[in-house]
């Protein structure tokens, strides 16, 4: 017994690709760099300035290029990319923290226990340096202070720095250097596209560094139906797909071969409040659309994990995430960033929710797990032996129950003395404050030693 879902036929599919290709063909996308542009121009397409109109072969020869599995690396361990399990990655650019009902801005003593509870987590797969932004940092050292933080908690690998080519490569240096390791992907940089159909300056020269240093990227379009793409789902499918196709295509002419993940942002809209409304059930069908697209084009799949426009972790907190997250993983999507915590339509990261999201994570993963159908599972000859009126409680608790049947982490259920509240004010406490980092070498204490300041390396070691 197997879960299966689709969203759509193959026809639909083809369809779709088409009408993108025909999209850039006849529309063209805003490229924000000469460089770029004239690549594009010398590769076959045209431009009017920095609109650039893409011929169909480019974009067609360059999916041809992109790998449908890579591993990306930490200084132990590595991950596979583009199988049937789906990553989990935490949240990324939460702007306020909310605990216990009060939502501040980010102190270092937040980004480091929110660190502490990505590396302790048993459902994240990565680790993320710019999941906030300390308050009270000087612009020009916060990315590389948050860095070093990350690299002295994290023991999994991380989402990677792209405001821009020296962010970039500041990031990318430091990992390398951190984990002692060459040419190998070390993380993983996230290339939005703004809506409708633009690729702004900060994001191409981001995508060359990784390009130059055989990083993989996250080509994501996110677009606002109604707003910045047409009103309507599947004109904003079309629209979405066609912005990265170009985000592809380019990136294969700056490296071809490396490494891309498809990815899928948009979200539903609220016309009443003229806003964005991740959480919204309807954007759930793309991520559906995302997992045939990657699919049909062979390439791994990256979608919003627990999205919610809630402003605490209540019910509508829970139902919106779970939906998304639970979907994500039947759809096997590949890499689910914003996994654990959001609040607030990504500007707030919330304690409590990212206990409750790992909660949804893990039983969402148990509910996809095989089933087999054989004489052994069948147990006929238990069911004979019991017969009519017995029980089954004998013999101790079965490995059949432990594997098939899930039981909560943080969950109330009847005769327990703490309440849901109570369980997760005890799960965060135990994790942030029993928390064992890891072993560090001189060079790698040196190292974060030079990059922080004083006082906050006096409180990571």
């Amino acid at each position: 017994m197997k879960l299966k879902a689709s969203f759509t036929t193959k026809s639909e599919i083809e369809m779709l690709h088409i009408a993108s290709l025909n999209i850039l063909q006849e529309t063209g996308i805003v490229v924000e760099d000469e460089v770029t542009v004239n690549l594009l121009i010398k590769k076959g397409a045209t431009a009017d300035g920095a609109r650039v109109f893409f011929p169909k072969q480019l974009i067609n020869d360059a999916l041809k290029k992109v790998p449908s599995q890579f591993f990306v690396y930490d200084k132990e361990t590595k991950v596979l990319v583009g199988d049937e399990k789906t990553l989990a990655a935490p949240t990324f650019g939460n702007v306020f923290i909310k605990r216990n009902g009060k939502k501040t801005d980010p102190t270092t003593e937040d980004f480091i226990n929110i660190q502490k509870l990505h590396q302790s987590s048993d459902v994240l797969d990565f680790c993320n340096p710019v999941v906030t932004e300390i308050v009270g940092l000087k612009d020009t050292h916060r990315l590389v202070t948050q860095l070093a933080i990350c690299l002295r908690y994290a023991n999994k690998p991380l989402v990677g720095i792209t405001s821009g080519k020296k962010d970039s490569e500041m990031c990318i240096h430091n990992i390398r250097e951190f984990y002692g390791i060459g040419e190998k992907p070390i993380c993983i940089g996230l290339i939005s596209v703004a809506a409708p159909l633009m690729l702004g300056k900060d994001m191409l020269d981001a995508m060359k560094v990784y390009a130059l240093e055989k990083q993989p990227v996250i080509i994501a379009g996110s677009a606002m139906p109604h707003f910045t793409s047409p009103p309507g789902f599947v004109s904003t499918l079309a629209m979405v797909n066609a912005e990265n196709l170009a985000g592809i295509t380019i990136m294969q002419l700056f490296n071809p071969g490396n490494p891309v993940i498809y990815g899928m942002t948009t979200s539903s809209t609220d016309l009443r409040f003229a806003a964005d409304a991740c959480g919204g059930i309807s954007a759930n069908r793309y991520i559906y659309a995302c997992a045939d697209l990657g699919a049909f084009y062979n390439m791994p799949t990256r979608i919003t994990g627990g999205p919610s426009d809630a402003q605490a972790a209540d019910y509508q907190a829970g139902s919106e995430s779970a939906l998304t997250l639970f979907n994500g993983t039947v759809a096997k999507i590949s890499f689910m960033l914003h996994s654990c915590g959001m609040l607030d339509d990504y500007n707030t990261f919330g304690y409590e929710k990212f206990i409750l999201d790992e909660e949804s994570l893990r039983k969402a993963r148990h509910f996809i797990k095989d089933l087999q159908i054989n004489e052994e599972t069948l147990q006929l000859d238990l069911i004979k032996k019991i017969g009519p009126g017995g029980h089954f409680l004998e013999g101790g608790t079965s490995e059949y129950y432990k594997n098939d049947f899930y039981i909560p982490k943080i969950a109330f259920r009847q005769g327990m003395a703490k309440s849901l509240n109570e369980m997760v004010d005890a799960e965060l406490d135990k994790r942030i404050n029993n928390f064992k980092p890891q072993e560090v070498s001189d060079s790698q204490v040196n190292q974060i030693e030079k990059a922080v300041p004083k006082e906050i390396f006096n409180m990571l070691f």
